[in-house]
């Protein structure tokens, strides 16, 4: 009885979908459509490092500019601050390496995702979405099960925010994980086992707000992995550092994306902090 109800409500699923895509057809035309993907892969990268983009112009602007705050030079009015704080733990910060031998717990890592980016009844989530449309999926990436132990493959998950579970998108063999890393700008020995990934469905972001709607995705981005960084924030060995340095439709193709229509727009390496 149990598959008979799930098969009809995938059915069901599919089946609004495909309404929604139609309907999306309608209201949005393909002109701005392409709009929004042209802007899109004006901000992609092939081979940044290889193209020398860091010129030693831009690496004497970066000794000034990393760690400042931008801001009016000129106010009317100074007003000083207590200065009593507490520094953050050593996980609260930015981490790209972490211990491999260690394993999530099953209730642990379910509720780090559903109070990440799960569907409460109420249909909300943790983080804010321009119109209710949620047009980014988190997508788990594990290139190795010892972490994730009760995993039976590494690969691409999706996870299903509404039935709480993790969907295989593409299984990962030894072939695939090298095309995957050799995707990343990653300079480290060795690439984190573990990562979310942030795909935008494009055509859902604009449809309601057309060009306005591509700034909503960014946005949401940023307060989803804002989210996830504070789930792990809640266990003392546990932490994550966000992510842009990849070949961006490399990447997407070689997760089994389509580029031009569901780029990855971020993505986040997590685990237990060394």
């Amino acid at each position: 009885m149990k598959n008979k109800e799930y098969n009809e409500k995938i059915f069901e699923r599919v089946n609004n979908f495909k309404r929604m895509e139609r309907l999306q057809d309608f209201i949005i035309s393909n002109r701005e459509l392409n709009e929004i993907i042209k802007l899109h892969q004006t901000t992609t990268w092939e081979r940044p490092f290889k193209n020398k983009i860091f010129s030693d112009e831009l690496l004497h602007w970066l000794s000034l500019a990393e760690n400042v705050s931008s801001y009016p030079l000129v106010v009317e009015e100074t007003v000083e601050l207590s200065s009593h704080y507490t520094d953050l733990p050593k996980n609260k910060t930015s981490h790209k390496h972490f211990n491999d031998d260690y394993a999530f717990e099953y209730n642990q890592f379910s509720n780090i995702l559903f109070n990440s980016f799960g569907k409460r009844e109420d249909g909300h989530r943790n983080y804010a979405s321009a119109g209710g449309l949620y047009p980014i999926t988190p997508l788990l990436i594990v290139i190795d099960i010892k972490s994730l132990p009760f995993l039976k493959e590494p690969g691409v998950y999706i996870y299903d925010s509404s039935d709480h579970q993790l969907l295989l998108l593409t299984k990962f063999t030894t072939e695939k994980i090298n095309a995957y890393k050799d995707c990343l700008m990653f300079d480290e020995d060795e690439v984190p086992k573990l990562a979310m990934a942030y795909m935008v469905d494009i055509g859902k972001s604009i449809t309601k707000y057309k060009n306005r709607g591509y700034r909503h995705a960014l946005i949401e981005v940023g307060l989803m992995a804002q989210s996830f960084r504070n789930e792990l924030w809640k266990y003392d060995n546990l932490g994550e550092c966000c992510w842009s340095g990849f070949n961006d439709n490399r990447l997407a193709f070689n997760l089994g994306l389509s580029p031009r229509l569901a780029p990855i727009i971020m993505m986040q390496w997590f685990g237990a902090v060394r």
